[in-house]
């Protein structure tokens, strides 16, 4: 006896194409994965799950497509890579502000130590400072300006300056007699190789007559390459209150 089809609708077969929205929002999902190392691919997880949700939808509103597991896989995928990259990012961010806040408390601590050329070199970029090696009195110590090209700075004229200049100045007189209490981070910018982390200072000075002073110090965090790697330097301080323009001379190298 052979086999009957019937035409009663009960045995009727309905051909299931595969979902394009599943498969772009899976194809996503994989890819989200450079936001993990880039966060600028923040899109590629989003449209992982806006795909997903989107192909979840047309799913159940006909039979003739399918990819449910394949749509809940992206779902889940660009999910799990956003919410993980956005916590590995602020625990990382946070990591570099607390670094940020223990440089600028040692080259603070060194300021009211009376440090002058060892703060003064940490203003400069990592590829710009005096060799770690170098007597920096000796260096410092030259009257006659440098020959330019090799050195193109008058040393002697840009650290008599910087001795003069606030706040460091009232924090080198004042030394441990004055109190430097740590406010928190006031703002962080990012762009191309360097990272700046401006931290907020309240100077209570010795004289306590004389009232509080507010003072903003970035860190800057740049990025050379190996074996140099990540470096800081202190690259600049503002006066917030009282408010003080600094300005360090610009030397011309002579004509």
């Amino acid at each position: 006896m052979s086999d009957r089809f019937d035409y009663d609708g009960q045995n009727e077969v309905t051909h299931k194409s595969p979902s394009i929205w599943s498969a772009a929002a899976l194809v996503l999902a994989f890819g989200s994965f450079f936001y993990l190392i880039n966060n600028q691919l923040v899109f590629l997880p989003i449209l992982a799950v806006l795909f997903a949700v989107i192909a979840l939808i047309r799913i159940s509103t006909t039979d003739r497509l399918s990819g449910t597991w394949l749509a809940i896989s992206a779902l889940f995928l660009g999910t799990f890579v956003f919410t993980a990259s956005v916590t590995y990012q602020y625990i990382h961010h946070q990591y570099l502000v607390g670094i940020a806040q223990k440089h600028a408390r040692t080259w603070l601590q060194m300021v009211q130590d009376g440090e002058i050329y060892k703060t003064h070199q940490l203003t400069y970029a990592y590829n710009e400072r005096r060799d770690i090696a170098e007597n920096l009195e000796e260096y410092y110590a030259r009257t006659t300006p440098p020959q330019f090209g090799e050195e193109e700075r008058a040393i002697y004229l840009e650290l008599d300056h910087y001795t003069t200049v606030e706040p460091e100045f009232t924090i080198r007189n004042d030394g441990m007699e004055c109190e430097l209490i740590d406010e928190g981070l006031v703002y962080h910018s990012k762009r191309n190789k360097r990272e700046d982390f401006s931290l907020q200072y309240r100077l209570k000075r010795a004289d306590k007559s004389l009232g509080d002073r507010i003072f903003n110090i970035q860190l800057r965090r740049t990025t050379h390459y190996p074996p140099i790697g990540q470096q800081w330097n202190v690259s600049a301080l503002e006066n917030m209150n009282p408010p003080i323009e600094r300005k360090l001379p610009r030397i011309e190298a002579p004509k």
